[in-house]
């Protein structure tokens, strides 16, 4: 069975792709940094405790994940940048240990808005493995 760290690694690695050269972590990642990187997108992963995925394969949606983003920049234009790369994630099957997930669903978001100095969104997003 799949792990939430599991799921987790596979959403930010896939991330991490798209965003190059820029970084996807946790945020406990992000504050154990010596040095806070001046753009990243904070990704958290949660195993959904209830309701059906929307998308579901042969063998697929044992396990219901919800993931958010959270690009952050001290410009504007930095976090609509990220934000436009993350955008990226939709409709990609991530490989999950040796499981392939369903395709990543958005689910909501909010506008890019000034956030105590820097500029971020969030996005939610979901998959099931």
């Amino acid at each position: 069975m799949t792990s939430e760290a599991e799921a987790q690694s596979a959403f930010i690695a896939a991330l991490n792709v798209l965003l190059a050269p820029q970084i996807a972590a946790t945020i406990q990642d992000i504050r154990s940094m010596e040095t806070k990187p001046a753009a990243y997108v904070e990704v958290g992963v949660y195993r959904r405790l209830a309701g059906a995925p929307r998308r579901v394969g042969s063998g697929l949606g044992t396990k219901s994940f919800r993931a958010y983003t959270i690009p952050v920049a001290a410009d504007q234009d930095d976090a609509l940048l990220m934000a436009s790369k993350v955008s990226g994630i939709e409709g990609v099957a991530l490989t999950v240990g040796a499981d392939a997930s369903t395709e990543v669903d958005f689910e909501s978001s909010r506008p890019v808005a000034d956030d105590n100095g820097e500029f971020s969104t969030e996005t939610h997003w979901t998959f099931s493995v």
